[in-house]
C-alpha cells in the first residue's frame, strides 16, 4: 500500500540511482549535474518536501521551493515503480497542491519539452503552459514554463 511521508536522508540515496531515464536526462539538460547532486539540491532548497514509499520503499521525490511571499515551484522526480501507484498518486498530487494554495497562490515549474509524463501530470494538476520557453545547461533541450 503506498503512502506519503516527510522527506528522510537515506531516500536520496535510495532514489538517486533509481530515477526513471526521463528524469535523469531532464537533470542533466537542466543543470548538468548528477541525480545524487540534484535530489540533494533540491531537498536543501525546498521550503518542504515529501516521499512517495510503496512496500519496495521510496519511489517519487517531490516538494516546493520558495521563490517569493506567495510563490514557489514544485518539482518532481520518480522511480519507474511511480507507475505502480498511478490511481494514488494523482490523488495525493491534487490533494497536496490544493492544500499549498493558501501559503502560495502562485506555483511554477520548467518542464523538459521531452518529459511528456510530467507534462501531463502537470496539466492534470491543473498547470498551464505560460508559452515561455527556456534553454537551461543543453542549449538543444527546450524547458517549458507552467503555472498554476
Amino acid at each position: 500500500m503506498p503512502y506519503i511521508r516527510p522527506v528522510d536522508v537515506t531516500d536520496i540515496i535510495s532514489m538517486a540511482p533509481r530515477l526513471r531515464d526521463a528524469d535523469k536526462q531532464e537533470i542533466l539538460a537542466s543543470s548538468g549535474s548528477n541525480p545524487l547532486d540534484a535530489l540533494r539540491f533540491a531537498v536543501a532548497s525546498s521550503h518542504e518536501v515529501w516521499v512517495g514509499c510503496d512496500d519496495e520503499g521510496p519511489q517519487a521525490i517531490y516538494g516546493v521551493m520558495r521563490l517569493s511571499t506567495g510563490e514557489g515551484s514544485v518539482w518532481l522526480l520518480g522511480t519507474d515503480r511511480l507507475k505502480l501507484h498511478v490511481k494514488f498518486f494523482l490523488r495525493e498530487s491534487r490533494r497536496w497542491l490544493k492544500e499549498k494554495e493558501p501559503e502560495y497562490p502562485v506555483l511554477r515549474a520548467l518542464i523538459d519539452s521531452r518529459n511528456t509524463l510530467h507534462l501531463r501530470w502537470c496539466a492534470w494538476c491543473g498547470f498551464l503552459a505560460t508559452g515561455n520557453k527556456y534553454r537551461l545547461k543543453n542549449p538543444s533541450v527546450d524547458f517549458i514554463e507552467i503555472v498554476r
